[in-house]
């Protein structure tokens, strides 16, 4: 927890480092568009994930970096399940994956255009 010295008003006190607004907003759309890229409802997984969840849009990122290890499908029925479960957060999905996926090889997760 950081002091403030005395005097210091609550507007003074604002992070500096914090992203303007319209990044924050352009990032979250870009997330919750590749969520809809799967499939998703806007009231499912990606929704609920930033509501309960106090770090929501990092999870969901982490989420979308799963790509790299499993399969697209999987990755995509993997959020279905934990809906069901209500357990809305990046180590659950990652669990549902660990116990019914099966990992993906470092050539699928390649793109396939040549350079």
């Amino acid at each position: 927890m950081k002091l403030y010295p005395a005097g210091t008003t609550e507007r003074s006190a604002v992070c500096r480092n914090r992203p303007p607004d319209e990044i924050i907003i352009r990032n979250t759309r870009r997330l919750k568009e590749r969520f809809v890229e799967f499939g998703h409802t806007e009231r499912g997984f990606f929704v609920e994930l930033i509501r309960t969840r106090r770090r929501g849009k990092n999870d969901a990122a982490r989420v979308l970096g799963l790509l790299a290890a499993y399969h697209r499908d999987d990755l995509a029925r993997a959020p279905e399940a934990v809906v069901s479960y209500r357990a809305y957060s990046w180590s659950a999905v990652e669990r549902i994956l660990a116990a019914q996926a099966r990992p993906g090889s470092v050539w699928e997760s390649c793109p396939n255009e040549p350079y």
